[in-house]
């Protein structure tokens, strides 16, 4: 209870909005209590809205070496490292969370990503595999795995599913890209499911060139000469608004 008073006034300042405050005050803090986890947790959250992300970062790891079997504390930190691109940092946090708890919602295909970022793809590729098993929703995963086999060249077809599914389930999803999604499907033999899925994309963004480029490949793949010709060179030519005046 003592405790929690101490911090009290740190608490009152941070919600209202006195960051500064709030800082100095969890300091204090600090100095005076420093093996209390869960004051340097405040502490980082505080110096993460400050945007001074190298300290907060500090914190992050303070709190979770005083309290390593506190998940929250282990989550927060992983953020904190990729947001700072510190790769190598996250995949040990991850790893500790996954030893932590094996059914993470997200640490597996988080795990998976950045180990392709980080060049592991073998590994990466095992790890999102075992991600989409568990969650077959989680479509940034999916998406992950099939861009991944695709890459290596390992099995299209699957690919090409894992991408087409992805889709299905988040066409909108920032980080997905249609274009690569029917580039693999036309790669696999399926010209006609790229057609549908790059015609589906270009109804939201009808001046999108890689798009229209890799519709018309899908459409010449069929031997739909008429429709693709045109649109192809529309494609390589761009948009009206890119082209120099007169």
């Amino acid at each position: 209870h003592q405790g929690q008073a101490a911090q009290r006034p740190g608490m009152l300042a941070l919600i209202a909005g006195d960051l500064p405050a709030a800082e100095a005050h969890l300091r204090t803090m600090i100095a005076i209590s420093p093996r209390q986890a869960d004051t340097h947790f405040r502490l980082a959250e505080v110096l993460m809205l400050r945007r001074k992300h190298d300290e907060a970062l500090v914190s992050y790891r303070r709190a979770v070496e005083r309290s390593p079997h506190q998940l929250a504390y282990q989550e927060r930190l992983f953020r904190a490292e990729r947001a700072s691109g510190d790769w190598k940092s996250g995949l040990r946090t991850l790893e500790a969370i996954l030893h932590q708890r094996p059914d993470h919602p997200t640490a597996r295909a988080e795990l998976g990503a950045l180990l392709l970022i980080t060049g592991s793809i073998p590994r990466g590729i095992v790890e999102l595999t075992r991600a989409v098993e568990e969650q077959p929703e989680n479509a940034l995963a999916r998406y992950n795995l099939g861009a991944a086999l695709a890459r290596s060249r390992r099995d299209l077809k699957l690919a090409a599913r894992h991408l087409e599914a992805a889709w299905q389930l988040a066409p909108e999803h920032p980080s997905m890209s249609a274009a690569l999604i029917a580039d693999v499907l036309i790669r696999s033999g399926q010209a006609e499911r790229a057609e549908a899925l790059a015609r589906q994309a270009l109804a939201s963004r009808p001046d999108d060139r890689k798009l229209l480029h890799v519709r018309a490949r899908a459409l010449l793949e069929m031997g739909n000469e008429a429709e693709g010709r045109p649109l192809l060179e529309r494609a390589e030519r761009g948009p009206a608004s890119e082209q120099p005046a007169p």
